[in-house]
């Protein structure tokens, strides 16, 4: 048995078939367990990197919230976000979701990672745009690492909530479809500097 199971990982690698975990693929409407599959963006410096003290609006929870933003080392041309969280000592009620808006209908692969408090769930609502994870964070604890990776390179702003009962509303980063004017412009960009180029030849 041991001889067959080595022989099968052996020809899965010479097959060029990864015998790693995976990232789950998170459809719309769909919530999974997280697997501990480490962020593809981890090993590249942070695009974007936000930071902020939080307070919901109930007032009985608040502590630290970070988003980096990073480009994907396994996929070219998607962005990877991710999420740390913290629940001060001053808290007096649990930290129950995250949640991040904006996320459109992107395919998007998600996970979480390392020995903090992992999510309870990670979901996206059915019709797409919204992402993010159940907790039961109590005072004093942080989040482990929760991140998306996403098939857009272009990069906006959108809005994160920490919720508690009351919420903290936070301006974050967040995938977004370019505007056709903006792609106009690019196009007639390209056009220029083409133009340009033949010009001087």
């Amino acid at each position: 048995m041991k001889k067959l199971l080595i022989t099968t990982l052996t020809c899965l690698m010479v097959l060029g078939i990864s015998t790693t975990a995976r990232a789950v693929l998170l459809p719309l409407g769909g919530s999974f367990l997280p697997t501990g599959v480490a962020s593809p963006g981890a090993a590249g410096v942070p695009l974007y990197t936000t930071t902020v003290n939080y307070l919901t609006s109930s007032g009985k929870a608040l502590g630290i919230f970070t988003q980096n933003v990073r480009n994907s080392t396994g996929n070219a041309g998607w962005i990877v976000y991710e999420y740390l969280f913290s629940s001060s000592n001053a808290s007096t009620t649990d930290i129950i979701r995250l949640s991040s808006i904006d996320f459109g209908n992107f395919a998007i692969n998600a996970d979480a990672i390392g020995v903090s408090v992992a999510p309870l769930a990670i979901t996206r609502d059915s019709f797409g745009s919204t992402v993010g994870a159940n907790y039961l964070l109590h005072p004093n604890n942080t989040t482990n690492l929760l991140w998306f990776e996403v098939n857009s390179p272009y990069i906006g702003l959108g809005h994160s909530y920490i919720q508690n009962g009351g919420q903290a509303d936070i301006v974050t980063w967040c995938p977004v479809i370019p505007e056709p004017t903006s792609m106009a412009l690019l196009g007639l960009g390209v056009l220029g500097l083409f133009g340009l180029r033949k010009k001087i030849a």
